[in-house]
């Protein structure tokens, strides 16, 4: 005998005197969860949203730093990089590195000093000259002032400005020079170099 076919949702407990609800009719637990537990939860809600515009946010922020980094160096120019050699120039000046210093010259390279009535000729009298320095005066600081750069042809460079040098020797006492300074710089194959160097005491 083929079973009768029951509609579910007419079933009745007699004795407690409820209908009984299938499991399948129920609606599903979780929409009887409170609005906002449900927003924090599935996609499309308010903390995805969020967390969304803020990733965005982060990765337009990085786009826009490697962009700005990549025009950066396309627009630096041969001036741009004499100004880097003149500060590491400066930077090994008053910190005593005298490898460093000469690293920054050509190999056949001139220095024309104020405190010096001849011109110091190639790279061991340059070395001759700082280690001199930099054994009587511990301590140095060579300020600049307004520094221009300008360049020829792509491979000649010119920078000329103002300076104080102020020297300390070993007992303490400091003596504090006042000139202005031209310098030559040429670009061999890929590096600029220091080619030429006069200083004079401001009149």
């Amino acid at each position: 005998m083929p079973l009768a076919r029951i509609d579910p949702r007419q079933l009745f407990d007699s004795k407690r005197g409820i209908r009984l609800q299938p499991f399948m009719t129920r609606s599903p637990p979780t929409a009887q969860l409170p609005a906002q537990c449900l927003e924090g939860v599935y996609p499309g809600s308010r903390m995805i949203r969020y967390m969304e515009d803020r990733t965005m946010r982060e990765i337009g922020g990085l786009l826009m730093l490697l962009l700005f980094g990549i025009v950066s160096s396309a627009w630096a120019g041969p001036a741009e990089d004499i100004a880097q050699i003149d500060q590491q120039a400066i930077q090994c000046f008053n910190e005593g590195n005298l490898d460093k210093c000469l690293s920054l010259y050509a190999d056949d390279a001139v220095s024309t000093v104020a405190a010096s009535p001849f011109r110091l000729e190639g790279k061991e009298a340059l070395q001759a000259n700082y280690a001199g320095t930099f054994q009587i005066f511990p301590t140095r600081r060579f300020l600049v002032r307004q520094t221009a750069i300008r360049v020829y042809g792509g491979d000649t460079g010119v920078l000329n400005r103002y300076f104080t040098l102020t020297l300390v020797d070993r007992a303490g006492n400091a003596s504090t020079l006042h000139g202005r300074q031209s310098v030559t710089f040429v670009k061999l194959g890929t590096q600029w170099r220091i080619a030429d160097v006069h200083t004079s005491r401001l009149p």
